[in-house]
């Protein structure tokens, strides 16, 4: 049976990042003090040599230091990252042949309060491609094999109507869809409603069209004459 080894490596972010985020969260999270950020690094294998990982790594074996409270932001769950991917096949390059697969992530330490509130953890990381977990015991689960899910197809712009989805996943998609509303007419080809998703994912969608919608605002305040030559560039 594997076994998962953690590591704690060099802070995250710049002192003028960290003080960036605390600025941005202290008057949402009332009685936060003080925010650390650390990388570290998830090992899972069999007997795998922990010295020898900590100086491939450039971390150190051990817990991670302790504080009021912490949220740690590891790749999307179920997902296998492509840094994990080349870190395992140097790790298993340098002799270390008990290891099969390696992740990093960044632990945020909190003065103050024992957590932050649900809707300030998107100022730690991208839902795209990154999840948040709260209770360092469940770190393992980065690990765990999902079952794949059918694909999907939901019809944005008929209303987020999806094919094969329940219910609940069919109405937090229509939601999803209404943001379409915010998008310029001209911005939107023909035939562009059906998205074909892995999985129910409502925190993956709206991601992805917040960047939509982003994207579209920022053609809209160009002139006309250089929104009509970037779409047209985008319709070939």
């Amino acid at each position: 049976m594997s076994n998962t080894t953690l590591l704690v490596g060099a802070p995250s972010l710049s002192a003028f990042r960290i003080e960036r985020l605390l600025r941005a969260l202290a008057p949402r999270a009332p009685g936060l003090k003080g925010i650390k950020a650390l990388d570290f690094f998830l090992v899972e294998g069999e007997g795998v040599d922990a010295a020898v990982l900590a100086r491939l790594l450039d971390a150190e074996a051990g817990d991670l230091p302790r504080a009021d409270g912490a949220a740690y932001v590891v790749p999307r769950l179920g997902t296998l990252s492509p840094w994990s991917s080349k870190a395992t096949d140097i790790a298993r390059v340098c002799g270390l042949a008990g290891v099969k697969r390696i992740e990093r992530g960044r632990a945020y330490l909190f003065g103050g309060v024992k957590g932050l509130p649900h809707e300030l953890l998107a100022e730690l990381h991208d839902p795209m491609t990154e999840s948040v977990v709260t209770d360092a015991a469940q770190l393992s689960g980065v690990f765990a094999q999902q079952p794949a899910r059918p694909l999907r197809t939901v019809d944005l712009l008929g209303g987020g109507k999806a094919r094969g989805a329940g219910a609940h996943d069919a109405d937090a998609l229509g939601a999803l869809a209404a943001r379409l509303d915010r998008l310029h007419p001209a911005l939107i080809p023909s035939g562009v409603g059906d998205v074909l998703l892995d999985r129910a994912d409502r925190d993956r969608v709206e991601a992805l069209l917040d960047h939509a919608v982003a994207f579209a605002q920022t053609i809209l305040a160009a002139s006309p004459s250089t929104a009509r030559r970037r779409h047209a560039r985008c319709s070939r």
